[in-house]
């Protein structure tokens, strides 16, 4: 039986490569928490340069915010599969915060 922390590393390890093949990035870092139904991944250093200068300014944050809602919305499917296969369980939503 694979341990809780096994689980958080390997969701970490797969998201990781997931993210690099859906936005051409690969985050510094991946980490995942997993507070019983909840799965939080955290993506270090996962915008490009140009991304990073603008959201140092408030509307540029929030064009980088409205560009990554919409990826979001077209990358959730692949996502759910993905983490069906790790966990068994379904995701029912994805929320992104920038800062």
């Amino acid at each position: 039986m694979e341990s809780l922390k096994d689980l958080e590393r390997k969701i970490s390890e797969n998201m990781s490569d997931f993210y690099e093949k859906e936005m051409g990035l690969r985050p510094s870092s991946v980490r995942t928490a997993i507070q019983g139904d909840l799965v939080i991944i955290r993506f270090e250093n996962a915008l490009s340069p140009s991304e990073v200068n603008l959201i140092t300014q408030e509307a540029g944050k929030r064009l980088i915010q409205e560009v990554y809602e919409k990826l979001s919305r077209q990358i959730f499917p692949g996502l759910q599969s993905l983490l069906r296969q790790l966990t068994g369980k379904e995701a029912v939503g994805l929320e992104i915060e920038l800062h």
